[in-house]
């Protein structure tokens, strides 16, 4: 699915993300499933590319990031809330963060809040 935003070209492909080519693009973000956390990060930073990765704050704590290089952190003071059909309630759990890489401007190490709250 291609779908026009102001600006810019959204690429949405229904495929496998792991084993196909991707399409070429200039930005990749992207909301996981988290069961896959780190072979998602691992294979969008493949293509060194700008990645925001939305993810739960603790997975930049977690043993198994250790290989992977130190994301920039931005973080809302507001919560995500996912649609989920079979879910009792749209707001997660654990806290999620986007997890930013090759971000011209934002070094990898940076935590930022944002306090832009729309409530």
């Amino acid at each position: 699915m291609l779908t026009q935003s102001p600006g810019c070209t959204i690429i949405h492909e229904d495929k496998d993300a792991y084993t196909e080519p991707a399409a070429d693009f200039d930005v990749i973000v992207t909301n996981p499933p988290f069961s896959e956390k780190l072979k998602a990060v691992k294979a969008v930073l493949a293509h060194n590319k700008p990645t925001f990765v939305l993810l739960p704050l603790e997975t930049v704590l977690r043993r198994y990031m250790e290989d992977v290089p130190v994301p920039a952190v931005v973080a809302c003071r507001s919560h995500f809330a996912f649609d989920k059909p079979d879910a009792k309630t749209r707001v997660p759990a654990m806290v999620c963060v986007w997890l930013c890489w090759n971000v011209p401007g934002l070094p990898h190490g940076t935590f930022i809040v944002n306090d832009n709250d729309p409530e």
